[in-house]
């Protein structure tokens, strides 16, 4: 397939309810799991975090003083939340922007899902100004009613020499390819991969440092991983 034909098949529609535009895992057939997932989130115990502001320029100390304050009075969370993490099996995955979806639906998957959430809002917010809320209400509604908590399906085959795919926001930024998309390999400790790991981004071109990363952290998969311009199924 060519990228052209790639980019009409993966373009996002913004205008469609958050049933049609999600993908809810359980209700939406095209996901699986290894085994089931002996949870999905819990709260942690919070961290002592501080900051300092230390420069040579009084201004600059107190412009960084003033954000350290902000932070602290305004940001300040009652609990973190921990997500458990799990290699997933998927049919018809295809990846946009940094966004994946499944059968024509998007997924919320870690700070990619958060981002995607984000923009459906703000593309919808114009002409349906509760569109904030009718999403909220659509996955309370999911979580609520007994009916819709449906059992993950487990995959029995073997998954040794299937590709492992993964979206990255970019390959330029350091702290989002550390935190978002690198560690994603540790997923396949113990699993005996042999396939491709095929990382997805729409930036046009990478700094050295991303395959040095791999390389360092990951050596035992450096010759299988390869980066594609998203979109791209």
């Amino acid at each position: 397939m060519s990228r052209k034909d790639d980019e009409q098949v993966m373009e996002i529609s913004y205008k469609k309810t958050p049933e049609a535009f999600f993908f809810t895992p359980g209700l939406d057939a095209g996901l699986s799991v290894l085994s089931p997932p002996d949870w999905t989130w819990r709260e942690a115990h919070c961290g002592n975090i501080k900051g300092y502001p230390i420069s040579a320029y009084a201004h600059i100390n107190e412009l960084t003083a003033t954000h350290i304050r902000n932070y602290d009075r305004l940001r300040k969370f009652k609990a973190p939340v921990t997500f458990n993490t799990v290699p997933v099996i998927v049919d018809n995955v295809h990846f946009s922007h940094s966004f994946t979806g499944i059968d024509g639906k998007w997924v919320l998957n870690g700070a990619s899902g958060t981002r995607l959430r984000n923009r459906y809002v703000w593309k919808n917010k114009d002409h349906n100004p509760d569109i904030d809320a009718d999403v909220i209400a659509y996955f309370k509604a999911c979580h609520e009613d007994p009916e819709k908590h449906a059992t993950l399906p487990v995959f029995e085959g073997d998954i040794r020499d299937l590709d492992f795919a993964i979206d990255c926001r970019n390959t330029f930024n350091f702290y989002h390819f550390l935190t978002e998309t690198l560690c994603q390999l540790c997923l396949l400790d113990g699993l005996d991969f042999r396939g491709q790991i095929l990382i997805h981004s729409p930036s046009q071109g990478m700094r050295d440092f991303i395959q040095d990363w791999v390389d360092a952290l990951f050596p035992e998969y450096s010759d299988q991983v390869k980066f594609r311009r998203s979109p791209k199924k």
